[in-house]
């Protein structure tokens, strides 16, 4: 493990220097857990009532990446939808593995929705998202939410998902586009983040082996793809299974789009973002 930590490590220092932005408008706070604190970047509407939460989780193969790292996308939503948004900082494998990051990104929703006063929030009307990597967390916060029925939740927004670190569907079906996203990263990151028989038992791990009936009664899902995009095949897999088990779903896949366009500058960040808060307002107002 001390390799797999070194390496991890290294991946962070390039991730950072290359895409954490300097500025950020998000505020720094500190979410109380039963395991002391969990830190996240929060963003508020203008507006004294209280507010929908939406829940943001980064990117990163589980091993890197930060809140700061999306901090365009929450303000994005923030101000489009006028929605709080908190962006946890959660814990990275390999020095915590499943389930760590799952159960302490559940115990600060629910820490925020019992002193929903404190942040402004509607305890009622929370959804939950995020991006690669951490689309996977949300859409499993999602199904633990289901099996614990103390978690109401509005949506779920899976953006260009990594659902399948495992490899448990065929390789001859998936998609490669290997100069946008690496294999090899990829592989590094399942590594850290779980054991293959977490992977190919446990659908909070791998939510593409979970059953019709762990996913019927799921949130709304908005889910988007990108064609340039080695993941597009277990996005795209998932929508179909939501929408088999009856769950709600607006889906797309994005010309010309390459992994992490909705987060990073870009052309198209602009219109992928639309698409994603023009779906996440239909749900809310239905």
């Amino acid at each position: 493990m001390n390799h797999e930590l070194r390496r991890a490590q290294l991946l962070r220092r390039f991730n950072d220097a290359e895409h954490k932005p300097k500025e950020i408008a998000g505020r720094e706070i500190f979410i109380p857990i039963p395991d002391g604190e969990l830190r996240a970047l929060l963003y508020v509407p203008e507006s004294s009532e209280p507010a929908p939460l939406f829940v943001d989780l980064h990117g990163g193969a589980y091993i890197f990446g930060s809140p700061e790292e999306d901090d365009h996308f929450c303000t994005s939503l923030c101000r489009a939808l006028g929605m709080v948004v908190v962006s946890p900082d959660y814990p990275l494998a390999p020095e915590a593995r499943y389930p760590v990051a799952l159960m302490q990104i559940y115990a600060a929703i629910q820490s925020m929705r019992n002193d929903a006063q404190r942040y402004g929030v509607d305890p009622a009307r929370v959804a939950i998202g995020g991006h690669s990597a951490g689309a996977c967390l949300a859409t499993a916060i999602c199904m633990l939410a289901k099996r614990r029925g103390d978690l109401p939740l509005m949506c779920q927004l899976l953006d260009h998902p990594a659902l399948d670190l495992g490899c448990t569907l065929p390789q001859q079906a998936r998609h490669r586009d290997e100069q946008e996203l690496k294999q090899e990263l990829l592989d590094f990151g399942a590594l850290c983040y779980a054991t293959p028989e977490q992977y190919a038992a446990d659908p909070l791990c791998t939510p593409c082996i979970a059953s019709p009936e762990e996913l019927e009664g799921l949130p709304p899902a908005v889910i988007l793809t990108c064609e340039r995009d080695s993941l597009r095949t277990e996005g795209e897999v998932y929508a179909c299974m939501l929408a088999r088990a009856g769950v709600e779903l607006h889906f797309m896949r994005f010309p010309g789009a390459i992994h992490g366009f909705t987060v990073f500058p870009g052309p198209l960040r602009a219109q992928g973002q639309q698409f994603l808060f023009r779906f996440m307002a239909e749900i809310y107002q239905n």
